[in-house]
């Protein structure tokens, strides 16, 4: 590796076997022996120097099959996507009377991402060699379209409509959009704070929060769901196709979320914090309860249950939406933090950085007390635990219908209204991934042409490939676009795309934008006007 001169090598290797050969790179005992990386390098073992991995019951090793897991995880550093691996490894191989640690030598001197989150590339310090992009179409000229674009609007969704996703038989409920007050208020009954209260002091302050209108599974994730896509059960409470899946990791539904997004019919994600409990209290109302304050009506929870039940069995919320107190806790896409309330966006408001643990809410069979199990209720954990009393419920947005709650078109002024704010919004602008405003390299420029606004993508980083922005909605001042792009590691190419969705103020020179990916991450950041 040193000889090639290579700006960055990754060598990973799954040594299964004792030492067949004496040779300078394997050890005189078992396993592989202990190689240093040279500068620019990162190797990973399998398992320790000295030692050997266990073969696992599939068809790759233990090592292998938790490694090819995090790696598909968008926006894990190489570090992190190792470290899950050995966190993986080491607790499966104990379980099986075995003790494998996996290792690594590394003298990496940037960041390295397998799959780039959000607005992410991977850094510029390593020289890697990917093929040339294709040549970009001119901006006039209408982008190839991302795989399984949405036809034209029809009518905004109403209060009971559902529908079934096909592929997994999947059933949302549309939850309406409306302004709500968040936190743990008078509807949460016994007063007071900790252990005695009900009310937990990171459930303040109380706060007003306007939420878009969205699609949300009328059941908790059910193990027959789960198997159809991952053709595995995790679950260890209760088994049965009806019965929600538990025991899965925050990094585990999101691999469930790659895997629905590229196979079914819409796009799918976690639910934000506030849109949980904006659902669970039926569209905002002050329950303490999902459903009311009749805890055994509407829960399944300690005093009740000594293992997970058939989703559905309890009395629904008043939307409709069955078991959002009890049975198994649901993983949200946010980020945990302990003042989150204290400063929340008062508009879809999202905590995507900050820490690590992952936010989950709505208690379990396996919550002692009825307190755990209401709705204003916050837990957190490392986005790695497993539990058997945690699962998933997801947010989803069908193709064959519009995303939520597009604004009502306006009066007969309103197509001159909208040329003109196309006008003042043509331009060029930096995608910033996070709070900052910190331009990234991604650059989109927009333009009107014969009264449409195009777009056009530039930058990206070593890793990503730009195709076209399509899909371009004004409405009212609510614009949302989808910007196409090809991710490129060690030469092989693979199709995504990021959803932007984001209102059109007066001042146009900083925009905040909420970025969707096609595999179900969810971020906020702006669109930064840069200089002609």
């Amino acid at each position: 590796m040193e000889d090639a001169g290579n700006g960055l090598n990754i060598v990973i290797l799954d040594a299964c076997r004792n030492n067949p050969f004496a040779r300078s790179f394997r050890s005189e005992s078992r396993g592989l022996a202990k190689m240093d990386a040279p500068t620019g390098s990162l190797v990973a073992f399998a398992t320790a120097p000295g030692d050997v991995a266990a073969d696992g019951a599939g068809k790759n090793g233990l090592y292998t099959s938790h490694l090819l897991r995090n790696l598909r995880t968008p926006g894990l550093k190489i570090e992190d996507v190792l470290k899950q691996t050995r966190i993986g490894v080491a607790a499966d191989s104990a379980k099986m009377g075995k003790r494998q640690t996996p290792w690594e030598s590394s003298s990496l001197m940037g960041d390295f991402y397998f799959k780039p989150g959000v607005g992410q590339a991977a850094p510029a310090p390593f020289a890697v060699a990917f093929p040339s992009a294709a040549p970009q179409a001119p901006p006039q000229v209408a982008m190839a379209p991302a795989p399984k674009e949405p036809p034209a609007p029809a009518a905004e969704p109403k209060v009971g409509d559902t529908w079934t996703e096909p592929t997994t038989g999947m059933e949302f409920v549309w939850v309406p959009g409306g302004t709500y007050e968040m936190g743990c208020g008078p509807w949460a009954g016994v007063s007071g704070f900790g252990v005695f209260g009900e009310c937990q002091s990171h459930e303040k302050p109380v706060h007003a929060v306007r939420l878009d209108g969205f699609w949300l599974g009328k059941y908790e994730v059910t193990q027959s769901q789960w198997e159809t896509l991952m053709r595995s059960n995790p679950s260890k409470s209760s088994r049965g196709a009806k019965y929600p899946v538990e025991n899965v990791s925050w990094y585990d539904a999101k691999e469930f979320l790659s895997q629905l997004n590229t196979q079914g019919a819409g796009r799918f994600r976690l639910p934000t914090e506030a849109e949980w409990e904006y659902a669970a209290r039926s569209g905002g109302k002050p329950e303490k309860y999902a459903g009311g304050d009749d805890v055994a009506r509407v829960a399944w929870y300690g005093s009740n249950s000594d293992a997970s039940h058939e989703v559905g069995r309890k009395a629904p919320n008043g939307l409709g939406l069955f078991d959002m107190s009890g049975n198994v806790w649901e993983w949200c896409e946010d980020v945990y933090d302990e003042d989150a309330y204290a400063s929340h966006a008062r508009e879809n408001p999202l905590i995507s950085g900050g820490g690590r643990e992952r936010v989950y809410r709505g208690g379990g069979w396996y919550s002692m007390y009825a307190k755990t199990v209401r709705t204003g209720n916050r837990f957190h954990g490392s986005p790695d635990r497993r539990a058997q009393d945690h699962g998933l419920r997801l947010v989803g947005v069908p193709f064959s219908l519009p995303q939520a709650a597009a604004p009502a078109p306006a009066a007969v002024s309103q197509p001159a209204a909208l040329q003109d704010l196309a006008s003042r919004f043509a331009g060029r602008y930096a995608v910033a991934p996070g709070p900052s405003k910190t331009p990234g390299p991604l650059v989109l420029e927009f333009q009107v042409k014969d009264g449409q606004l195009v777009g056009t993508p530039s930058g990206g980083g070593s890793a990503t490939r730009p195709v076209g922005i399509t899909n371009i909605r004004l409405q009212g001042k609510r614009m949302s676009f989808r910007y196409a792009y090809k991710l490129v590691v060690f030469g092989v190419a693979s199709d995504g795309y990021t959803d932007f969705t984001g209102e059109l103020g007066g001042d146009l020179s900083a925009i905040p934008f909420r970025f969707a990916t096609h595999d179900g991450n969810l971020r906020d950041g702006w669109l930064v006007r840069a200089p002609e």
